[in-house]
């Protein structure tokens, strides 16, 4: 073991007693440092068998991890649960449908030791992993659903007044000057949206004269050649919408970052069914779209977006993506990385599939939504909403 790890291990113990104080009730030193203590031996501990044990191991221990993760589920009364609180892609992960050996190569290049393992392996690694964010998202649903009722009439009595003005022009007024990050969460593939979300970002240039903007979005990928895929938008009518924004960001000189992986670009998504273990037939999502694979994509995005923030510390950013990505209670947000008080979040959507507009029974289907109070607006899941027609 090197020499720094066992002075680590030495001296960890006796800082914590050189500095031992009354907590009144907040964790002392001692509790403070014990759960690094712990995690640096877990992640030791777990780099190490990674290194020593064979493939055949590796798959036993994902085989039992797939068993752990439906055990949360199902032996803990979530199953009632299920139907109620998520949607269909959210749904526990069966099996796959087909699994490409190249996509695993692209997935987890970084682990070599599950490479090693084999495809099943890399299959039981992502089922477990989905099954653990769906028992977690069960309760977190649960939660959300329980608060919604209980601040039913506050949510009801706070939406912020409309104007004369278009919706884009009052949603960008609404935005706080401190703001570091605005995350726009849209509804795929209409036209009137990304015409709204352009007027959206021309608005919130016009409020800030002289302040750089940054934009990452997920319809980019990563490491792009932006004019050569420009080039290719423009002579495809069905990415019309999209090609309109970029091209204005690019002419106002306005930096565009690509955030989604080049794994979802490269490979055709594989197909895996979800549903209860006991239902007569399950149903077919695509893995970039289920829970598990929106949690891979949104992990890879924040990479992204911290590295970004390193080459622009002072630029006002502009995310933009699925809402299902960037809502404040959406299942493992990116906005979740941010202060709350320097982020704004605005939904733009034709059809009401929010999660919100499910647990809320359908009372908010305005044209236009806002909560000034932050925690009203984690509930709903945006600080704004434009619905279009």
């Amino acid at each position: 073991m090197h020499k720094i790890t066992k002075l680590f291990i030495v001296l960890l113990p006796v800082f914590s007693l050189l500095f031992f104080d009354i907590s009144y009730g907040e964790p002392g030193p001692w509790k403070k440092l014990l759960p690094a203590y712990k995690n640096f031996f877990k992640k030791s501990a777990a780099s190490q068998r990674a290194k020593v044990l064979q493939p055949k191991q590796i798959e036993k221990i994902l085989n039992k991890r797939v068993w752990r993760a439906n055990k949360k589920i199902y032996h803990k009364g979530g199953l009632i649960e299920i139907g109620g609180l998520l949607f269909v892609n959210e749904y526990p992960l069966v099996f796959f449908k087909e699994w490409q050996p190249e996509l695993g190569q692209a997935l987890f290049q970084d682990q070599p030791w599950l490479l090693a393992a084999g495809p099943r392996a890399q299959q039981n690694y992502v089922i477990s992993l989905h099954n653990r964010l769906a028992a977690t998202l069960l309760k977190e649903r649960a939660q959300l659903r329980k608060d919604l009722q209980k601040n039913s009439a506050r949510l009801q009595s706070e939406i912020l007044p409309l104007t004369q003005e278009p919706f884009a022009l009052q949603a960008a007024k609404r935005i706080p000057p401190n703001t570091q990050q605005i995350l726009i969460g849209e509804g795929h593939g209409v036209e009137k949206i990304s015409q709204e979300i352009l007027s959206f970002i021309q608005a919130v240039q016009a409020r800030n004269p002289g302040r750089q903007i940054v934009y990452l979005t997920e319809f980019i990928p990563q490491n792009v050649d932006l004019d050569y895929l420009l080039s290719i938008m423009r002579l495809l009518p069905k990415d019309a919408h999209y090609y309109h924004i970029f091209d204005w960001l690019k002419r106002c000189d306005i930096p565009i970052i690509g955030l989604e992986p080049s794994w979802v670009w490269m490979f055709q998504p594989p197909q895996v069914s979800v549903g209860n273990l006991f239902q007569l037939k399950p149903y077919e999502v695509s893995l970039w779209e289920s829970l598990g694979g929106v949690y891979l994509r949104n992990q890879s995005w924040l990479r992204v977006i911290a590295s970004a923030r390193k080459s622009y510390p002072h630029a006002l950013f502009i995310i933009h993506a699925g809402y299902g990505h960037t809502d404040y209670n959406a299942p493992f947000n990116i906005s979740k990385m941010f202060a709350p008080q320097e982020t704004f979040v605005l939904r733009v959507l034709k059809n009401e599939g929010s999660i919100f507009h499910a647990f809320s029974g359908g009372k908010y289907s305005y044209p236009l939504l806002g909560w000034k109070d932050k925690q009203l607006a984690y509930l709903a899941g945006c600080d704004a909403q434009i619905k279009v027609d």
